[in-house]
């Protein structure tokens, strides 16, 4: 956690009448935290502290997770993706479960396998960043390499490789992420919203697991550096006005990322830029993929019906607004908000 107003604010809370977040226990180092302060354009605190209150605003259904419980029909499909990716990192890779049993003196261990060894490198992985010695040996050189394609193996093209999908669950955080940025715009051209928070805002922070970052990096069309395990990942919206133009810069860790080739320094136009997000949405039905057997195919909705009759901002006019509930609302109603 870090300060939004880098003169005047040190603790962030979750909410009004909470305590502030105490991080001197958290397994974050300082150069980490004082990475992020620097992505989001941030200074050290000042020696005079003051609490910011955050109100919820980041609903649920932004985080990737339980991917094959909330979608029971992609099971069998993201299996054969597991598969697939998996056999061909071993055709790559032949002697990476061995080599990983020894560097974590699990030699005997008949449970370590290609499908789980996910979770042998995440718990070791977390207890290093942690500063706990898991194992007397460690990681290195070749296997380390070979880590970082069996990571990228898993999730990139085993968990992620499949387009429809991924826009099915990064949904809901560009619905929101496009609602936000353009309330604030409204707010500072007409300044007739009602609601102070949208008039005060000066950063908003939606927080997520790594496979929530890695499925909104994937519809961008980025690469991570490393698919493998990290603290602190960060994609990063600007809002930036020029007289009576606006336009967002994209930056995703400290360093800017050209959405399309109209992008300058990862800058667009607030109209190209809304039209791009509007274009990774999904359009079919999320309810329906989750209630009905069968109900949808996603690969039949990544295009809008009305494409050659309506743009995408005049689409996008028509919807309902997503995050009204959460940026509008006059209580902290925290019903579940539907995708």
């Amino acid at each position: 956690m870090m300060s939004l107003y880098p003169d005047t604010a040190d603790g962030l809370d979750l909410m009004k009448g909470y305590t502030a977040v105490d991080t001197s226990n958290l397994p974050i180092t300082s150069d980490e935290l004082n990475g992020l302060r620097a992505r989001l354009g941030l200074g050290l605190p000042s020696s005079e502290k003051q609490n910011v209150d955050l109100y919820p605003g980041n609903p649920d259904l932004m985080f990737v997770h339980g991917i094959s419980r909330n979608f029971p029909e992609w099971d069998t499909t993201l299996r054969q993706m597991r598969k697939s990716a998996l056999d061909e990192f071993q055709g790559q890779y032949p002697n990476f479960i061995n080599d990983l049993k020894r560097a974590l003196k699990k030699e005997n261990d008949d449970a370590l396998t290609l499908g789980n060894a996910l979770f042998y490198l995440d718990y070791y992985n977390m207890a290093i960043s942690n500063g706990q010695t898991p194992t007397k040996a460690a990681i290195t050189g070749d296997l380390e390499r070979q880590e970082k394609a069996y990571y990228k193996a898993y999730m990139a093209k085993g968990l992620l490789g499949k387009n429809s999908y991924n826009r099915v669950l990064a949904n809901a955080y560009l619905k929101h992420i496009l609602n936000i940025i353009n309330l604030k715009v409204t707010d500072i051209t007409g300044g007739k919203l009602s609601d102070k928070r949208i008039h005060e805002i000066k950063a908003s922070l939606d927080f997520g697991n790594k496979i929530t970052w890695f499925t909104i990096i994937k519809i961008l069309g980025a690469e991570p550096a490393d698919w493998g395990y990290s603290f602190g990942d960060t994609i990063t919206w600007e809002l930036m006005k020029d007289g009576n133009k606006f336009s967002v810069k994209c930056q995703i860790q400290d360093s800017p990322y050209d959405l399309t080739s109209e992008s300058v320094g990862g800058v667009l136009p607030l109209d190209k830029w809304s039209e791009f997000i509007i274009s990774k949405m999904y359009y079919g039905s999320i309810t329906d993929l989750q209630k009905d057997s069968g109900a949808e195919n996603p690969d039949n909705h990544i295009i809008r019906d009305t494409a050659d009759s309506e743009t995408g901002l005049q689409w996008w006019a028509n919807q309902k607004k997503y995050e009204d509930r959460v940026l509008l609302k006059q209580t902290l109603d925290t019903t579940a908000l539907p995708l």
